[in-house]
């Protein structure tokens, strides 16, 4: 039977569920882990040895009922040895408020046999060649087998890789077990091949294709039955929409990508589409808009949970709120928040693109059917609600504990950057270096890496004209917190999400719903 709708209909209906999932979710807790905190490490302590960050990406082993918190790196250029925390919590069965953070252990990504650790530095940091990734490793992405073996993106490749966690000594240990192959189409290159690093390539050259500078996978998810892999990356790829330069970053189509854990290959690419600038701008004030630009590249995909086998939760956000650019929320622009939100994907009728280019497209591609989408849970209408501060950088989701009458706790966690920031010599002329960031909720203070007995009030190379040191750093500042945030949410709907030739599927859980009631 033809399915024939009129147009009134569809607008009644889309607008019908877009209400009904803006409301899914309740906040029932917030945990802060002070920027101070440390990890488990035994190798030092300090910025690129044991301080703690466990937000990049988020993890819930129910059959363990642990966590594990992603770390990526703290700067390009200090060795730091790539690592995962493992963590727990008590989460109410009923209200899904989480309590009670407590830090297990500090694992280690390491070589096959145990002798090299992996590194956050970049390709060419590391090896002095761009195109050899080697032990490069920037983890965004964190999952864990049936096996018990973890799975983690790498937004530096970008790249998938496989460990085995085996003891020794007494310590936990994440030994290498292979590599995924990534498809051709998502790696970096310039007009010599591939480029894992342009940033530090010398001498300069541009990105031509593939993921953009700093934005390769940037989440993971595992299917029910363990036997894929799903991971999107962090904007669309470099050459993928329009313009002369850097034309992916008008682009709203970013790349999902499927691969088969049996044989570590990419069996489909999905497109999904983040919320144009259009929307969100209407939500902010015009001063604070983003530009054109801007829609690749600060409107980011961060998060990657799967619900189903088609299903899967999508936490998407801006580069705005609290973070190591806008500390205490004084920035004219970073202040003015337009999305950290989670949507309710589905990729059943999706169009697989592995073969087809999306150049030339910034929004619809003729021909290609994006992922079905709807608004789940606003983090940041939440989060305003309850007179909370938003953080910049919520990057982990994950799905904790059922809590009964088809509801379950939805953990969110934000990426604090180490409470840390890289800075350029304006002039071009020396190294970056990197300052450690303080405040005391209405200023912030800047010191250099553990150290601080000089402070500065600008995040600025010492100038004694413009920027005094203000000798040691005063009492009742601290470094920016690590937030883990609960939320009491349902299970997502059963519905087929509305898409272009999807419409149907919305009318049959309208009419479920009717019945029901």
């Amino acid at each position: 039977m033809k399915c024939r709708i009129a147009a009134p209909l569809l607008v009644f209906l889309a607008l019908a569920l877009h209400a009904t999932q803006v409301r899914a979710g309740n906040l029932a807790s917030v945990i802060q882990i002070p920027g101070s905190a440390a990890d488990l490490s035994t190798q030092g302590s300090g910025l690129n040895f044991d301080r703690l960050a466990i937000g990049s990406d988020l993890y819930y082993d129910a059959t363990a009922n642990v966590y594990y918190g992603l770390a990526d790196q703290p700067s390009p250029t200090l060795p730091y040895r790539a690592r995962v925390q493992k963590f727990t919590l008590d989460v109410h069965p009923v209200t899904g408020a989480a309590s009670n953070y407590q830090l297990q252990e500090t694992i280690y990504f390491k070589t096959a046999d145990g002798s090299q650790f992996f590194d956050g530095r970049t390709a060419a940091n590391l090896n002095g060649n761009p195109s050899v990734l080697g032990l490069s490793f920037d983890t965004e992405g964190f999952v864990v087998a049936p096996s018990g073996n973890f799975y983690v993106a790498d937004e530096y490749g970008p790249s998938l890789y496989e460990f085995q966690p085996v003891q020794v000594g007494g310590v936990t240990e994440a030994r290498f077990v292979r590599a995924f192959t990534i498809p051709s189409n998502l790696l970096p290159r310039d007009a010599n091949g591939v480029n894992h690093d342009i940033a530090f390539t010398t001498p300069a050259t541009t990105l031509l294709t593939g993921r953009q500078e700093g934005r390769g996978f940037e989440s993971l998810a595992i299917s029910p039955s363990g036997d894929k892999l799903y991971t999107l990356l962090q904007t669309p790829l470099q050459e993928e929409g329009t313009g002369a330069t850097n034309p992916g970053r008008r682009s709203r189509n970013i790349r999902m990508v499927e691969f088969d854990v049996a044989t570590g290959a990419s069996t489909a690419q999905y497109v999904y589409q983040t919320e144009s600038i259009a929307d969100i701008n209407a939500r902010i004030p015009p001063e604070a808009a983003f530009g054109a630009t801007q829609q690749g590249r600060n409107i980011v995909v961060s998060g990657l949970l799967a619900m189903g086998d088609n299903k899967f939760l999508v936490l998407e956000r801006d580069n705005r709120g609290i973070g190591d650019e806008n500390p205490v929320n004084t920035n004219p622009v970073l202040r003015h928040v337009g999305a950290k939100r989670v949507y309710e994907i589905d990729i059943a009728g999706a169009t697989d693109v592995s073969a087809i280019s999306l150049v030339g497209f910034t929004d619809a591609v003729p021909g290609v059917t994006p992922v079905g989408k709807a608004l789940y849970l606003d983090i940041q209408a939440e989060l305003q609600q309850a007179g909370l501060i938003v953080p910049e950088k919520i990057e982990g989701i994950a799905r904790g504990p059922s809590l009964g009458g088809k509801r379950f706790a939805l953990i969110a966690i934000n990426d604090h950057d180490f409470s840390s920031i890289g800075v350029a010599d304006p002039a071009g002329i020396l190294p970056s270096i990197d300052l450690d960031i303080y405040t005391n909720g209405t200023m912030a203070l800047y010191t250099p890496t553990d150290d601080p007995n000089k402070s500065y009030a600008l995040a600025a190379f010492e100038d004694p004209t413009t920027n005094p040191d203000l000798g040691p750093l005063p009492n009742g500042f601290v470094k920016l917190n690590t937030y883990i945030h609960s939320f009491n949410v349902p299970e997502p709907s059963s519905f087929g999400l509305v898409a272009v030739g999807a419409v149907c599927g919305a009318i049959a859980f309208v009419r479920r719903r009717v019945r029901q009631s």
